[in-house]
């Protein structure tokens, strides 16, 4: 179930045609067929896969982030703004009001968005609620201190609204340390320590690839101070080294199988 509130992923690609025929040929639905968007000249085109989730394709001669935009959807734009700027240090790159449609969106990221990965919040006039349903997981973000992390979110959520879900501490077993919260909406996000800033190491601009014993590849780019992300099969990773580390996570259910939940990644 994806549920009213999970919007969709946005990909960037130098031409949004060849994409969508690309899609279309592998079994994949076009929703919006490829043109420029409303009083602009942006190529975008929206198509959605076997299982139901939604991708925008947005056109960008060249991007450090082929997977580029996160939406979802929340009650109330302006609290949401708040506690993502004084939470997770996002910083507010795009708001567009769009009356015709009746909706406004809010882009935040910890660069501007061609640049970084950003979280894009819409805002649907009059509607103050949605179904999350059980596709969608989480949005993590990478720090080198999870305890201090959890200290601001606790304050920001007596503010603002929302809650911790579990304290900050090791993983059983694991060098990673975590914690989690719910936003004002219910949407969750991890505090994610990673290894890489423990040891003070710079990341440089390469791809990787591994091939999991279960067949899972994992594809991704690291850098240092931009971001990196990595695909499973219907999951979709990302984080990015810098001020404040950034590391979404969206994991979700396929029709065809249970999903299979990574103990050391959900708080």
């Amino acid at each position: 179930d994806i549920g009213t509130g999970f919007g969709h992923f946005a990909i960037a690609t130098p031409d949004v045609y060849k994409f969508v025929e690309h899609v279309r040929a592998k079994g994949g639905t076009v929703t919006r067929e490829p043109g420029p968007v409303s009083g602009g000249s942006t190529v975008i085109a929206f198509v959605k896969d076997p299982d139901g989730y939604i991708f925008e394709i947005l056109e960008r001669a060249s991007t450090p982030e082929p997977l580029c935009q996160v939406m979802l959807r929340v009650g109330d734009l302006e609290r949401s703004i708040k506690f993502y700027e004084k939470a997770l240090g996002l910083k507010l790159v795009k708001k567009v009001d769009r009356p015709q449609y009746k909706y406004t969106l809010a882009m935040l990221g910890y660069a501007e968005e061609h640049e970084t990965v950003v979280l894009e919040l819409t805002y649907n006039y009059g509607v103050t609620e949605y179904t999350k349903g059980n596709a969608y997981a989480q949005v993590a973000i990478g720090t080198d201190d999870v305890y201090k992390s959890a200290e601001v979110v606790n304050i920001v959520t007596q503010e603002l609204g929302g809650k911790i879900t579990r304290q900050p501490g090791p993983i059983p077993g694991l060098n990673t340390k975590i914690t989690s919260f719910l936003d004002p909406d219910g949407w969750k996000t991890v505090g994610l320590w990673l290894r890489e800033v423990e040891e003070g190491k710079e990341l440089e601009p390469r791809m990787v690839t591994e091939m999991k014993p279960n067949g899972v590849v994992l594809a991704g780019w690291s850098c240092n101070p931009s971001l990196h992300m990595s695909w499973k099969t219907r999951a979709a990773h990302m984080r990015g080294t810098g001020q404040i580390m950034c590391h979404l996570l969206c994991d979700w259910r396929g029709h065809k199988e249970p999903r299979k939940r990574n103990p050391s990644l959900s708080g």
